[in-house]
């Protein structure tokens, strides 16, 4: 039965003795005294065991469980909170740690405020020695539609476990557990991020986020469009959106003919460009801010899209025009006329406004006439 104050942090391992001990101090050295650590080793093969072993001996708040087989992070997860108790829950892992206040200022934030049911915070990441890289604030927590903006720290209440259950054991959802867990939860309850920073967030080689990324990123667009639907507290805007990026993610990543239904989705059933054409516009355009994407890309992106449907063929004259012109000022860098030629009147026969951009037109007059431009007029292109 759960306790009124208890935390319960579940630590799930497989060979994971090079940081456990790190991982495992920060949890004994929570300001908050109120809390145990269920650690789930899952059929280690290295000094795992030992060191579970140790450190159960030093403090009664730590127990432990053993697979005497692998299976996998998602079912290490159900086992430690099958056997939780406390009122509040969490989950850590091996490499990572709490910083001592974490645990007390979200459980300040759950117990302040009744109708919140999950909070999370900021984080520092750290490399394979524990020097920290950067801050990671927290994110509002409408951007779940549009990533994973939860970051590693986090606490929730018994009752969403109760409501949502186990984390799935989905093959295909192995490395985004969280993410569907917290889409899950986005349905029926409330989140509020704490901007404090109060974990510490591992980056090295052998890390699952190191190692899957590609497949991280497929898995986290299938876990959003399943769960997208139930979520009835985004905007009209913000779904569109969502399933721009969504099939847009999926083209991408070699899954054409879903990332086109999705693409064609977000414009004809949820009217993207009645809502935010300019956000479909930069999202076709560039594939990282300030970086365009190559024009085979684009063309690519745009054979998706259903052309006769109102708004689009705009949009696509958007698109060329900024890709046209953005090719002529890197060929100005580049000190390439040939490539300035190449583009210059696609980027005015897309984009009539390009007229009004003194810097464009410099560049236009030096690739035609070696006149020589003002460094000053070329230090800083005009927005696109």
């Amino acid at each position: 039965m759960a306790t009124n104050s208890l935390v319960s942090i579940v630590l799930a391992t497989y060979n994971g003795s090079r940081y456990l001990d790190e991982s495992i101090q920060s949890c004994i050295s929570q300001t908050y005294p109120d809390w145990e650590l269920i650690i789930v080793d899952d059929a280690s093969t290295d000094d795992t065991p030992a060191i579970i072993a140790r450190w159960q001996s030093q403090d009664n708040r730590i127990r432990s469980i053993r697979h005497t087989s692998n299976q996998k992070q998602p079912a290490a997860l159900n086992t430690g909170f099958a056997q939780a108790r406390g009122a509040y829950l969490t989950w850590t892992s091996d490499d990572n740690a709490f910083r001592p206040q974490a645990l007390q200022q979200m459980v300040a934030i759950l117990e302040a405020h009744a109708d919140i049911s999950f909070t999370y915070t900021a984080h520092t990441l750290i490399d394979a020695a524990g020097t920290p890289i950067g801050l990671v604030p927290p994110d509002p927590y409408e951007c779940l539609v549009f990533y994973c903006c939860i970051g590693p720290c986090f606490l929730y209440r018994r009752t969403v476990y109760e409501k949502i259950g186990d984390y799935t054991v989905d093959p295909d959802l192995v490395y985004v557990v969280d993410y569907d867990y917290w889409l899950r939860a986005a349905v029926h309850f409330r989140f509020q991020p704490i901007q404090d920073d109060l974990y510490l967030f591992r980056v090295h080689a052998s890390s699952q986020s190191s190692l899957h990324a590609a497949r991280i990123t497929i898995s986290s667009v299938y876990a959003l469009l399943r769960h997208l639907p139930e979520i009835r507290w985004v905007t009209q805007a913000d779904r569109a959106r969502a399933y721009l990026l969504a099939g847009i993610k999926l083209y991408e990543s070699g899954i054409p003919l879903e990332g086109m239904k999705y693409i064609c989705s977000a414009i004809t059933e949820h009217q993207i460009l009645r809502h935010d054409s300019a956000f479909a516009v930069e999202h076709i355009t560039y594939d990282a801010p300030g970086h365009v994407r190559s024009g085979h890309q684009i063309q690519e992106l745009l054979f998706a899209l259903p052309v006769n449907y109102p708004g689009v063929p705009a949009l696509q004259h958007q698109v060329w025009g900024i890709y046209h012109g953005v090719r002529c000022f890197e060929g100005y860098q580049m000190r390439q006329r040939v490539i300035i030629r190449r583009h210059f009147l696609l980027a005015l026969r897309y984009r009539p406004t390009w007229i009004g951009n003194r810097g464009l037109l410099r560049i236009a007059l030096w690739a035609y006439t070696g006149w020589k431009i003002p460094r000053r007029l070329t230090q800083h292109r005009s927005r696109i």
